[in-house]
């Protein structure tokens, strides 16, 4: 037997609460404002109605939700969507967006940290049929949740575990008032279709398919629960600047991996197409370096195994040429310091043999060629390639040149670069120290 008290201590709602309640008309919301009317637990209800002002008969429904209301002794505020205020093809998904939007405001302007909805378990196995046919989605298959938050207001559906029928008992015998919307009868709308043709079907050869589709629902928001705190676990200890390193990820079956690319682009706040997702995995595994645009101005940037997030409009730093002299001292650069010194400093991270005469610190230029340590020459181009410098770093990096010929790379992972023979003596190296070496000096 359902009890409404027993679900609101579920939901955690407190004695003498402020509760907005949102009531259409239709008999589920007509019922749900009856019961919480008769609640046992002290409370103070608003019943709030909005006018879509789609049908004719929409006036007429706000007037009996106003009139039933104040036999309840609840008080009652009134919205409604204006058709001028209508875009030109008025969708489902804007009329929800309108009616929350009001319903927020009410639950605002009546200082109440909670908004009731009449969601039962019918609705939540349409919902999942809608969403499993729509998409598959993990997260979205799972349907409606009992309490969630939105814009600091507790959503709260103490029906869900009510059946349909149950609620349309309830209102015979009660002599609950309710009106019957005349648009759910439209079978060309997807969820009217499922309401009226397909989940009867369902229901003759499943008769408890809506019990189950709870539970489904329930089990499965438990297991995501599950999965999201291993997920977060897993991709912790793999965080880098902007990214994620996903090479240690790559050796884990498919579908585990993605869902912690879900996991990890949800905690971008990055909503990211399902087929974009697979190009993403297969780029991971593939290796090399790719770009991806996505909505809002993202870039996402996979780079020899490693997910980067970054801005399409992100402005590259210009960095003026540093022409240096053997004069044994370091000279500020936006990465950190570098000299040309006649031996090599004992905190420099990388640094390579000078040839004799000016040497020219800048990012790259057309043309630029890599002197090697066998004697012959390289594109950077194709250096960066074989060395997996990411693209987004290309642009910035550091080079020390003369003329177009390069011998020293900030971002090679190399310690000593472009080793040409040495003598004993060696007459002169560029030396490179990034901030964080400096400061780790400094500190000591």
């Amino acid at each position: 037997m359902f009890s409404i008290d027993r679900a609101l201590m579920k939901l955690q709602v407190p004695p003498h609460a402020t509760l907005v309640v949102a009531v259409s008309g239709g008999v589920d919301s007509m019922v749900l404002l009856t019961m919480l009317a008769r609640a046992r637990t002290p409370l103070k209800l608003v019943a709030a109605q909005f006018d879509h002002q789609l049908r004719p008969t929409s006036q007429h429904e706000q007037q009996v939700v106003a009139t039933y209301a104040a036999q309840l002794g609840v008080s009652f505020v009134a919205g409604s969507w204006p058709v001028a205020a209508h875009p030109q093809h008025a969708s489902e998904a804007a009329a929800r967006e309108a009616r929350y939007a009001f319903l927020t405001k009410a639950a605002a302007m009546h200082r109440a940290k909670f908004l009731v909805l009449a969601q039962h378990r019918d609705d939540q196995l349409e919902t999942m049929l809608l969403q499993l046919g729509r998409s598959g989605n993990l997260g979205a298959v799972r349907a409606m949740k009992p309490r969630t938050e939105r814009d600091g207001v507790a959503l709260l559906r103490p029906l869900l575990g009510v059946a349909k029928q149950t609620l349309r008992d309830y209102a015979a015998n009660h002599h609950v008032p309710f009106c019957e919307d005349e648009s759910n009868e439209d079978q060309a709308v997807p969820r009217n279709a499922l309401r009226q043709d397909v989940i009867p079907r369902l229901t003759t050869l499943f008769p408890q398919i809506t019990a189950h589709g709870q539970h489904f629902s329930e089990t499965l928001d438990g297991a995501l629960t599950l999965a999201s705190r291993q997920a977060a676990a897993m991709l912790a200890p793999l965080q880098i600047t902007n990214g994620v390193d996903w090479r240690p990820l790559l050796s884990e079956p498919a579908n585990v991996q993605q869902l912690l690319l879900t996991a990890q682009l949800d905690q971008w706040d990055l909503v990211v197409a399902s087929r974009q997702q697979q190009q993403l995995l297969a780029a991971l595994q593939h290796g090399g370096s790719h770009q991806f645009l996505i909505a809002g101005g993202q870039l996402l940037l996979v780079e020899y195994g490693q997910l980067v997030r970054d801005s399409v409009n992100k402005p590259i730093a210009v960095v003026p040429d540093l022409v240096l002299m053997p004069d044994d001292r370091w000279h500020a650069v936006p990465a950190g310091e570098i000299g040309l010194f006649s031996a090599v400093p004992a905190d420099a991270v990388s640094w390579a043999p000078a040839p004799a005469g000016p040497v020219t610190i800048r990012t790259r230029r057309p043309g630029d060629q890599v002197a090697l340590p066998n004697g012959h020459h390289q594109l950077l181009r194709r250096f960066f390639i074989d060395q997996k410098v990411p693209a987004r770093k290309r642009a910035g990096c550091l080079l020390a040149t003369q003329g177009q010929t390069v011998f020293w790379v900030q971002e090679s992972p190399a310690r000593q670069l472009f080793q040409r023979p040495l003598t004993d003596i060696i007459s002169y190296v560029v030396a490179f120290r990034p901030k964080q070496a400096k400061r780790g000096q400094d500190d000591e």
